[in-house]
């Protein structure tokens, strides 16, 4: 099978709007230039001096506020001064003391001070509660409880009455004769108290450290005395190896 030849793909640009978009812009943006043509300004004159031109315009004049809480507060203040004006005067007419005319004879005829009935005084009554009936009813009960524990007592302690002699006295067999018990005897024995078996293991536990502390001691006095012969053996040595031996005169002086 033959393969046919393809030709080569020849890429072409997508055509997107954004590109139709920026090709009106940079076409506009040429054409505003060609349209507008630049224009410097003249050099200014420097040898004249700069002089502000004054402005004839009213300045400003700031008016003051008029706020509708200003004029409330004042309706308010007004107000509270009324009020306290009106209570001061009720106070002062109040303390002013206004007594009542004195009656006439005549007048008091017109009224009828005859005719005015005498009453009695209040006589004050003991008050009936039943609190107090019952307290006394108590009271009495008590009374008659009492007196009649005191007879008690006073014929019980008036009137004596002996005890019958006993049958041990009339009769011989019923003396009472205590029997030997069967019951044997408690057998002492020796006790043994925890402390005395303490104080016999603590004793073994000291006697077992004081032998083992003397011959601990025995071994340091022993390795004492080696390590001080070892000293000496090697002083004696150093010094022996330290003697100053003299060399032989070389031949040559006597032959000289």
């Amino acid at each position: 099978m033959v393969q046919q030849e393809r030709k080569l793909t020849i890429p072409t640009s997508p055509n997107l709007a954004t590109r139709c978009r920026v090709r009106n812009q940079s076409m506009s943006a040429s054409s505003d230039d060609e349209k507008w043509s630049f224009k410097a300004q003249p050099v200014p004159d420097m040898s004249r001096k700069f002089v502000p031109k004054h402005d004839h315009v009213n300045l400003t004049e700031p008016e003051p506020f008029h706020l509708s809480t200003e004029d409330r507060h004042r309706m308010y203040e007004e107000q509270m001064k009324r009020r306290v004006v009106e209570e001061e005067q009720k106070q002062r007419e109040s303390r002013v003391f206004k007594a009542n005319p004195v009656r006439s004879a005549s007048d008091l005829n017109k009224v009828g001070v005859s005719s005015v009935e005498k009453k009695t005084l209040t006589e004050p009554k003991p008050f009936n509660l039943r609190s107090e009936a019952r307290h006394e009813h108590f009271s009495q009960m008590w009374e008659m409880q009492v007196e009649k524990d005191l007879e008690n007592e006073r014929a019980k302690f008036s009137s004596f009455t002996a005890r019958a002699v006993p049958k041990t006295v009339t009769d011989s067999s019923k003396v009472f004769t205590p029997r030997r018990a069967s019951k044997p005897l408690t057998e002492v024995r020796e006790f043994e108290l925890n402390v005395d078996r303490r104080g016999e293991v603590r004793k073994e536990f000291e006697k077992r450290r004081a032998d083992k502390e003397a011959m601990l001691e025995a071994e340091r006095r022993e390795e004492e005395r080696r390590r001080q012969e070892d000293e000496q053996r090697e002083l004696k040595e150093l010094r022996q190896s330290m003697t100053i031996k003299a060399r032989p005169v070389p031949e040559s002086v006597y032959t000289a």
